[in-house]
């Protein structure tokens, strides 16, 4: 679905009036939305994890070192 994100990466509001009807259109480019979004999430969290895991051991040698 080409119209769920802007070229910039952001989300392609719809401007909903009264008495629109949300069309399955609408609700699936929504869906895509946060299923997108949460994919993201979810790789940003596990790099994170990877990153303070990394810094962890990195500090634990470091401190090793120190310590002899």
């Amino acid at each position: 679905m080409s119209d769920v994100f802007n070229p910039d990466g952001t989300y392609s509001k719809t401007e909903w009036k009264t008495g629109d009807r949300i069309s399955s259109n609408g609700l699936n480019k929504i869906e895509t939305a946060l299923d997108t979004i949460n994919n993201k999430l979810e790789s940003i969290k596990e790099t994170t994890n990877n990153q303070i895991s990394e810094l962890e051991s990195t500090l634990t040698e470091l401190d090793t070192k120190v310590n002899d």
